[in-house]
């Protein structure tokens, strides 16, 4: 006989769990939610801790079996999920890979639709919850792109308590970010903080608790349930990672070919 969840699951006619993976962080992280409950979360660093997965975690196949430890922690299987929803970045080449890598497989054999969230919104997002942030108040959330630059988009809190775009995501170097920043910005995410002290001289800008800049799968899940109630599904095959940069590989690649072209 099932508890919990999986009786709730089964004895409703529509299934109403959400799938939500963050893979736009060092961290990656897994949860289940229903609604805005979590009822299962897992993050890579305590999934890898068990010895025999160290190995698989980098690989689609590994994240798979983080993904399906999460559900038995749930006690419900893949018939119970709605949804699945991931970041689509920007981050890091290899966590999106695998995310996206894992997230088609997953909806394709599951046959479940897809929602997609941009990271620095989640970002942004977590922030205006955690602050409860008034209408028109502008976030400037940021993701570390290395080599002195980050990824970094602005939002305004829009009148249905969701997010407006002001300044679409972009790569900037850390000063010319800074020259952008005006009076009463918030700054969040985790990309800030490799140069918080100078955001915080040139414009008096202080920074949320690292806790509150991250971008897990929670919250993710708490930016997707928006979309998951309207059925606002985005087109699986057409997912694409919106990375810093080219891999070191591709970036090679790219080098040798516009010197073969030369």
């Amino acid at each position: 006989m099932k508890s919990g969840f999986a009786a709730m699951a089964e004895s409703n006619s529509k299934p109403s769990l959400l799938l939500s993976l963050a893979t736009s962080e060092k961290n990656a992280s897994v949860c289940i939610t229903s609604g805005p409950e979590v009822i299962s979360q897992i993050d890579s660093q305590q999934w890898i801790s068990q010895s025999d997965k160290r190995s698989q975690i980098g690989k689609s196949t590994g994240f798979v079996s983080l993904i399906q430890d999460a559900l038995q922690n749930a006690n419900v299987d893949s018939t119970c999920l709605a949804a699945i929803a991931v970041t689509k970045g920007p981050g890091a080449f290899t966590g999106l890979r695998v995310g996206v890598v894992a997230t088609k497989m997953l909806c394709y054999a599951w046959k479940l639709p897809v929602i997609v969230v941009n990271s620095l919104e989640v970002s942004a997002d977590r922030l205006r919850r955690e602050r409860e942030l008034n209408i028109g108040t502008k976030i400037w959330a940021v993701s570390d792109a290395q080599r002195k630059q980050v990824f970094a988009a602005k939002f305004s809190v829009a009148e249905d308590g969701g997010l407006s775009v002001e300044v679409p995501q972009a790569l900037y170097e850390r000063q010319a970010l800074i020259d952008m920043l005006e009076h009463g910005d918030h700054v969040t995410g985790s990309g800030a903080f490799s140069f918080s002290q100078q955001i915080a001289s040139a414009t008096g800008v202080e920074l949320p608790d690292r806790t509150v800049a991250s971008c897990d799968a929670v919250d993710v899940a708490a930016l997707a349930r928006v979309k998951l109630e309207k059925q606002d599904f985005d087109d699986l095959m057409s997912i694409e990672p919106v990375y810093f940069r080219p891999s070191a590989a591709e970036e090679v690649r790219l080098a040798k070919g516009a010197a073969d072209d030369s």
